[in-house]
């Protein structure tokens, strides 16, 4: 599994003054990031036209079952730089430089129990909140952003009838 940002940060080593990364190049539907990181780029269509708050998923964790289906409480659109990281939480694009910047678009799910009593306005307490995060779609799949990490992803179990065919109602999120 590729590390995320927090990660990357903690590993990261100042790059010497004249270094030059090569520039992004895609391979499909990946996406390999000037420090060599390997980002599946997700097509249409997209986590948000997949998910509807409602639906039933299933989660997978190292390619096995992680525990019963849940129900979807919000679906998050995060929008994300991936420029190669200079130092703890800090990149190229931090001090303007611009060269490497590109954002990429990946999603949380947030997820309830099933046995989770909703609120009289149909929403649920965070108490209850669970989320599978880094989530993008992948010829209809919802799998981890890091292309590394093929072990780990998200299923529709059920969509209400009352929901097929209505755009999911997603929140912006940045990240």
């Amino acid at each position: 599994m590729q590390p995320n940002l927090y990660l990357r940060s903690l590993n990261a080593m100042p790059p010497p003054e004249d270094f030059e990364y090569p520039m992004w190049k895609e391979e499909g539907d990946i996406l390999i990031t000037p420090d060599g990181y390997r980002w599946r780029i997700e097509r249409s269509p997209t986590v948000g036209d997949l998910v509807k708050t409602g639906s039933l998923i299933q989660t997978y964790v190292d390619g096995e079952k992680w525990g019963g289906p849940v129900r979807v409480a919000k679906v998050i659109r995060i929008v994300q730089c991936c420029c190669p990281v200079t130092g703890f939480f800090h990149k190229y694009c931090t001090d303007g430089d611009m060269r490497y910047h590109r954002e990429v678009i990946h999603w949380t799910i947030v997820y309830v129990p099933l046995d989770a009593i909703p609120n009289k306005d149909h929403t649920y307490s965070e108490r209850h909140f669970l989320w599978a995060n880094d989530l993008v779609a992948l010829n209809g799949k919802m799998v981890q952003l890091f292309a590394d990490d093929n072990d780990d992803w998200v299923e529709i179990v059920e969509t209400p009838k009352k929901l097929k065919g209505k755009l999911s109602p997603v929140q912006p999120g940045f990240w």
